[in-house]
């Protein structure tokens, strides 16, 4: 039961791990068409 906790804890931190990394590189990505767009749009910052 111990081994199987340990795994799902590690999988969970990489499930999270990636997810940050995915809101990140969502976060550049929209960046870039912002500024492709010409500041067509409001900048929220």
């Amino acid at each position: 039961m111990a081994l199987r906790w340990r795994f799902f804890a590690q999988t969970s931190t990489v499930i999270v791990t990636l997810a940050e990394a995915g809101v990140h590189a969502a976060q550049r990505v929209g960046a870039g068409w912002a500024a492709q767009a010409g500041g067509f749009l409001p900048s929220q910052e």
